[in-house]
């Protein structure tokens, strides 16, 4: 699957209508921009200088936005697995990954 940038399209639109725009072309200019996923594996980083309890329970955030932080421990049991930002599939530093030195895996490092 491929997607259209907008830009592209209104161009495109431009050359095949000539004329003044019409209502398929201010569709196209107020479509809302879509936020693909990425297909990429990568993982979540640690912050060290932010705790969120008094226990210590760690903040992890996106490796390849710096986004998305969250807590995840013993206080925050929910594993969050997609980046909110960028879309990002993620695992925490300690998960193996068996698909590492795929075309999927991405070292962010």
């Amino acid at each position: 699957m491929s997607l259209i940038n907008r830009e592209n399209l209104i161009a495109e639109y431009d050359q095949a209508h000539e004329g003044p725009p019409g209502g398929a072309r201010k569709l196209m200019e107020e479509a809302p921009e879509v936020k693909v996923q990425s297909r990429m594996i990568g993982r979540w980083k640690r912050d060290h200088d932010v705790y969120a309890s008094y226990g210590g329970t760690p903040i992890y955030i996106c490796g390849n936005c710096g986004e998305s932080a969250h807590a995840y421990g013993a206080a925050f049991p929910r594993r969050k697995v997609i980046c909110d930002n960028c879309g990002r599939t993620n695992i925490y530093p300690w998960e193996p990954a068996y698909e590492q030195g795929s075309s999927l895996w991405e070292d962010d490092e």
